[in-house]
């Protein structure tokens, strides 16, 4: 995407007002991307220190507590068993284990670049978020190449090439063929039906009255209020909620080991 835009600037004339653009678009992604990551930081801490515990736990703790039970010939709690079985597993095989955790990394990235995006699209919490992201991405974007003298076929193509996968992608491509044909693209678009209604008036409002630029421009912000709004809500839910679970699971680790330390009182009776 940026590419087509920094050519479009190139071929008229119009390069600095494109590097302006692109520079302020830029530096708004990377707003977004270090709000999500600072939300993130305390959870990602709390993940590292829940694993750890479990490390050691397997590998170190109830391998030490099995033999007690053993040497008395009782079965072991089941939390114990637990461990010492996960212990074993991880000593035994932690090369494959690594090797399938990486290879399933890389498959889920794989996907996610060869269409299953479209699952987050539908999520409940970060589905319109997402939605509302690719949504301002297109706006942005088709507004930049419109200034820079695209033609509007043109840039509905690019941006449909940029993002093939997103889920604007069909609606674009179908209008890019009805102004092929001679037709007018708010038509295709309000067939496809991805769009906001908002979104599809507006153009509707901008290509007939020859005015798309400012529109587009005009939607953007609106969009980018709604997208900061939307981002501020979830991060200020996105920390308590993961700290709630991850706490519940470092309590019920925490819970299940203590059972099995106490268990061995009864060994004396």
């Amino acid at each position: 995407m940026f590419l087509s835009l920094l050519r479009a600037g190139g071929q008229s004339d119009a390069m600095p007002e494109q590097l302006t653009d692109l520079a302020r678009l830029l530096r708004l992604q990377d707003q977004l991307r270090g709000q999500v990551a600072t939300a993130l930081l305390y959870p990602a801490i709390l993940i590292v220190a829940a694993v750890a515990v479990l490390l050691i736990v397997a590998l170190t703790l109830a391998p030490a507590l099995a033999p007690l039970f053993q040497g008395e010939g009782r079965d072991m709690p089941a939390s114990l068993a637990f461990f010492n079985g996960l212990g074993e597993l991880i000593r035994g095989w932690w090369v494959l284990l690594l090797l399938g955790l990486g290879s399933g990394v890389s498959v889920v990235i794989w996907g996610l670049r060869a269409g299953w995006g479209r699952v987050v699209f539908r999520l409940p919490l970060f589905g319109p978020l997402m939605r509302d992201a690719a949504l301002l991405a297109l706006v942005r974007s088709l507004a930049l190449m419109l200034k820079a003298g695209r033609p509007l076929a043109e840039a509905l193509r690019g941006m449909a090439e940029a993002d093939p996968v997103g889920p604007f992608a069909p609606d674009l491509r179908a209008a890019t063929a009805a102004l092929e044909r001679g037709e007018r693209a708010h038509v295709a678009l309000a067939k496809g039906g991805r769009l906001p209604p908002m979104v599809r008036e507006l153009f509707r409002v901008g290509e007939e009255a020859n005015a798309l630029i400012p529109v587009l421009e005009a939607l953007s912000q609106s969009v980018q209020g709604q997208l900061d709004q939307s981002t501020q809500r979830l991060l200020r839910l996105l920390t308590p909620i993961l700290t709630l679970i991850i706490g519940g699971v470092v309590g019920a680790l925490v819970y299940s080991i203590m059972g099995a330390v106490l268990s061995i009182n009864d060994l004396a009776f």
